[in-house]
């Protein structure tokens, strides 16, 4: 039994039961003893009224029967004093008669007062004493018949008493065995609800309610039985989603955990690629720097080149005139083929490396760098170029001074002339074209070094949203210890539970 039921206060429904009983029987003994009590005092009561109402004038109509005995039987000069001597107890008579039959005795006083005078007289008495007597028997047939029917009547009130004690006792025992049988029928049930609720109370939710009663119990078993199968489905509900939690936020343990490795290292990657972003965007900006240079460089070539163009021009105007003043030059016309033929490597190699710088401006990214070697190496063979030109202008003028000799040599180096010409248009228009390609690589440096450094803050922003990941991973993996904490909690409050 649980603590509140076994507390000192604590009183059974039998025990109140039988407490009601018992207050009623105590009553109905308390009624019957006074009843009881009641009956007795009138049959005492009845034997005093019959002593007082019917023997005491019995007694006294015998003291006057003897008295007129004594009369009669007296010597007729002591009549007078005999006469009186009847009248003490016919006074007592007429006095304890009842007055519904007080006319005998009032009529044996005149029959007194006429036996008296008769006796005073010295006359006949007879007649008064026969008066007397008769009105004597008539007296003592009423008293007895009358002391009958009250002796009657207080028997019919005993008996009727008694019946009523008796039956008043059969509903006292009737009481005690209602009052034990409902206690009994009330008790049952109430003790099979209370060691189911004290199951219940244990933690036991398989418990089975016995009581199937229809009554007012019956109807609170039934409603504790679907309370129960409410709360057996709860809590095994509770347990279930108990084990689900634990297992949900031990999967969320796992995968914080992972997330937080995985953004930890992806800050570390983020931030090596900030700093390599960072780098990058600053030989960008080199790069940016020297392709404007590179531009500047360009655009100085293609207006030297222009100008070589314009020289070489003049030089075919003057190679013409040459041509007719120097129709002798034919001794110098070998060693000139020699200088032309190394005229003609230079501009051969000029078109390689103008071609191979063309290419190299193609691939453009760093390979600005190699585009720079192929300039330099451009402006060498320029270099070149002008002192084959210098041996030529010598020659020439060793030619002029042999004119008379280089007249077919003139000719050769006219048409070597033309072909310089076309060859320093080509280069021209290849320069021209590579000063655009350089433009063009110089912007799309610009615009690059723009884009790196937009990519550099991205990173930095990404680096920056990592360490944030990381912090959130952290947090929610502490929320997940917590969670797996309150469901183990949980679980251990439900062990209790039997269901």
């Amino acid at each position: 039994m649980s603590e509140g039921l076994a507390g000192p206060r604590f009183r059974s429904i039998r025990s109140r039961i039988f407490t009601g009983f018992g207050i009623v029987m105590v009553l109905l003994v308390c009624l019957f003893q006074f009843l009881a009590q009641v009956a007795s005092g009138f049959i005492e009561n009845a034997s005093t009224v019959i002593a007082e109402r019917y023997t005491a004038p019995m007694a006294a109509l015998e003291q006057v029967a003897s008295a007129r005995a004594a009369l009669a039987a007296g010597p007729v000069a002591q009549r007078a004093s005999a006469a009186q001597a009847i009248k003490a107890p016919l006074d007592e008579v007429l006095a304890k008669t009842p007055k519904e039959l007080s006319a005998p005795a009032e009529a044996m006083q005149a029959d007194y007062q006429a036996l008296l005078a008769a006796a005073q007289s010295g006359g006949d008495i007879s007649a008064a004493q026969q008066a007397m007597a008769g009105h004597a028997t008539e007296l003592r047939e009423s008293l007895l018949k009358t002391a009958k029917g009250s002796q009657a009547e207080y028997v019919d009130t005993s008996t009727q008493n008694a019946t009523m004690i008796f039956v008043l006792f059969l509903i006292v025992i009737l009481v005690g065995v209602v009052g034990w049988w409902v206690s009994r029928s009330v008790r049952r049930p109430i003790i099979g609800l209370m060691a189911a609720l004290d199951r219940l109370a244990e933690g036991d939710l398989t418990v089975e309610i016995p009581v199937e009663s229809r009554d007012e119990i019956g109807r609170m078993a039934t409603a504790l039985r679907s309370a129960l199968e409410g709360i057996r489905g709860i809590v095994s509900q509770v347990a279930t989603t108990a084990d689900r939690l634990t297992t949900s936020s031990t999967g969320l343990t796992r995968s914080s955990s992972d997330i937080a490795g995985s953004a930890r290292s992806g800050a570390d990657q983020a931030a090596k690629a900030a700093r390599t972003a960072d780098e990058v965007s600053r030989h960008v900006s080199t790069v940016a720097s020297g392709a404007v240079e590179l531009d500047a460089s360009v655009a100085s070539i293609a207006r030297s080149t222009t100008e070589a163009a314009t020289v070489a021009g003049g030089a075919a105007t003057t190679a013409a005139d040459t041509n007719r003043i120097i129709e002798r030059l034919d001794a110098s016309s070998s060693e000139i083929g020699s200088v032309i033929a190394v005229i003609t490597g230079i501009a051969a190699q000029t078109n390689l490396l103008a071609l191979n710088a063309t290419i190299e401006a193609a691939r453009a990214g760093e390979a600005g760098r190699g585009f720079s070697v192929v300039a330099s190496e451009v402006g060498e063979l320029a270099r070149q170029t002008a002192q084959a030109t210098e041996d030529v202008s010598r020659r020439i003028e060793a030619i002029q001074t042999e004119a008379r000799k280089a007249v077919a040599a003139v000719g050769s180096i006219t048409q070597v002339i033309e072909q310089i010409d076309s060859y320093q248009t080509a280069i021209a228009t290849a320069v021209e074209e590579q000063a655009a390609v350089a433009a063009e690589m110089s912007r799309n440096v610009t615009h690059a070094a723009g884009g790196v450094e937009e990519i550099a803050s991205d990173i930095a922003a990404a680096a920056g949203a990592a360490g944030n990941t990381t912090r959130g991973a952290d947090e929610t993996q502490n929320a997940a210890h917590e969670l797996a904490t309150l469901a183990g909690a949980l679980r251990e409050g439900l062990v209790r539970f039997r269901y």
